[in-house]
């Protein structure tokens, strides 16, 4: 988740989309939390009407207290009042309205302003415009997160009412939301989980969103200082801190990413937060090429690791299987997380390691199924055009590349899509320059390692070209970071 062009987009973004930061010597004042949110789906969506988005809030805002005046009905302590009033905000922001899901696209499906004016949005976009239309009407909803899940809850001392925003506004009970994530009690404050979150706490979770958001599109600079204002406002959050890590290692800052990865996965933040560390100390590892200690590193912390994440390690486990090339029992462990967690990407791993093994029509019908959950899934689809044309389909397969749109964000995985498909088409050039793309944009090891451990990519190594590529990106070849890369000015946001 770059710019500069005639007049620097760096001093235009912070004074405009991260007011708090210090500019010219001086400290802005802070928007509110709507205009800011309004601000960064401009960014993202430049076709976003401002003035429209304000009207159609306020527009909701005021019917919402219209019928809460005509129906009598005032905030009070008991849970009846409190569930009546929320059962009118399900009514105004999702159920009247049908609000759903959008698709994969994380950047669109995020934005409140989808959820707002096109009624569809995933759990970020709906509760966040649930609070802040609470916001305005002066109730104490506010955001709960959980791990890569957003939901809001009546603040209430003694009992307080979660509510699921992506499934009309239906309640939770905590000990449900608990044990669906395998969290503790000693997980939450740490991370932040299933907490009340304090204004400044709030915006810091946001910032830290939108940072990763940022990111995935490219625009790496901004995304760095929103995560810097993410971390100054919350400075212990795990979080935020393996997001740092992350972004240091893929610009190939690998010995600061080692120390936060070493520093998180021996603290004692919790099982959840030991387990994530653990997790992401194997996928460094991995970067790195140590594969049988990146295995060893989860066998170790499975045992102790909540379901939620034993759930994802199988599928962390097949992987590593893969870059033994030890097929079997990759297909093994990634059918097993098919079936214990279908969707998208399971079915794309699964697809992954078939195509692998040369298991052309089972990894076929895999990848289809991950196209049924999710028809705009670029990756999904390349893969499936040069698999329909390696099973003897060509004019299928060259029509449905041919349909395919390039992203605008996750251009690395775009561009290591394009090497495999070219590699299979036999075509070298377009292999070998997506190959550098890739390999420019993730300088910390992971894409290295994928090259590594591809078998499609076999015909290929000793090619001048591949070997050169290889070489000048091998982990144990690092460069000082490059500078951040200039970007042109985004389209459609303005002062």
């Amino acid at each position: 988740m770059k710019l500069q062009g005639a007049v620097s987009i760096s001093a235009f973004f912070i004074a405009l989309l991260i007011p708090a930061f210090v500019l010219r010597g001086q400290e802005p004042r802070e928007v509110s939390l709507f205009e800011e949110a309004l601000t960064m789906s401009r960014y993202f969506d430049p076709g976003t009407d401002a003035n429209a988005c304000r009207k159609a809030f306020s527009g909701i805002v005021e019917k919402i207290r219209a019928d809460l005046k005509t129906a009598g009905i005032t905030v009070g302590n008991r849970e009846e009042k409190r569930k009546e009033i929320i059962g009118l905000l399900n009514r105004h922001l999702l159920t009247d309205r049908k609000v759903s899901y959008l698709s994969n696209k994380y950047w669109r499906d995020s934005l409140f302003t989808a959820a707002l004016m096109r009624g569809k949005g995933n759990c970020l976009a709906t509760s966040l415009l649930y609070h802040l239309v609470a916001q305005e009407l002066k109730l104490p909803i506010g955001m709960q997160y959980v791990p890569e899940h957003v939901l809001v809850s009546w603040e209430h001392p003694e009992a307080p009412l979660y509510i699921e925003t992506t499934a009309g506004g239906e309640f939770r009970q905590r000990k449900d939301i608990l044990e669906r994530y395998g969290l503790k009690e000693v997980d939450l404050k740490p991370n932040g989980y299933l907490t009340p979150l304090t204004p400044k706490q709030l915006r810091a979770k946001l910032h830290h969103i939108w940072s990763n958001m940022l990111y995935s599109m490219g625009n790496r600079p901004e995304a760095r200082r929103l995560l810097a204002k993410a971390r100054s406002a919350w400075p212990d959050n795990p979080s935020f801190r393996l997001s740092e890590a992350g972004f240091l290692q893929q610009t190939g800052e690998i010995d600061k990413a080692r120390k936060v990865y070493l520093a998180l996965f021996r603290e004692n933040n919790g099982p959840f937060i030991k387990t994530t560390a653990a997790r992401v100390w194997s996928g460094f590892l991995t970067s790195r090429g140590r594969i049988d200690e990146a295995l060893n590193v989860l066998t170790r912390h499975w045992q102790d690791a909540p379901l939620y994440h034993k759930v994802e390690m199988i599928d962390q486990i097949g992987e590593l299987y893969r870059h033994k090339r030890d097929w079997e029992k990759a297909i093994q462990f990634h059918q097993l997380h098919a079936r214990l967690d279908p969707g998208e990407s399971s079915f794309n791993s699964l697809g992954s390691v078939l195509t692998e093994a040369h298991r052309d029509p089972e990894a076929i019908k895999a990848y289809e199924r991950a196209l049924g959950y999710n028809p705009e899934n670029f990756f999904t689809r390349v893969i499936l055009a040069g698999l329909y044309e390696r099973s003897g389909d060509k004019e299928k397969g060259r029509a449905f590349f041919a349909a395919i749109k390039e992203p605008r964000e996750h251009k690395g995985t775009w561009y290591c899509a394009l090497v495999w498909y070219y590699a299979n088409i036999k075509e070298e050039e377009k292999l070998v320059e997506n190959m550098r793309l890739a390999l420019e944009l993730d300088r910390g090891g992971h894409v290295y390692q994928y090259f590594i451990r591809e078998p499609d990519l076999d015909p290929y190594r000793e090619r001048p070209a591949f070997k050169a590529l290889m070489d000048a990106h091998a982990p144990n070849k690092e460069k000082p970071a490059p500078k951040p890369v200039a970007e042109p000015e985004p389209v459609g946001v303005a002062p």
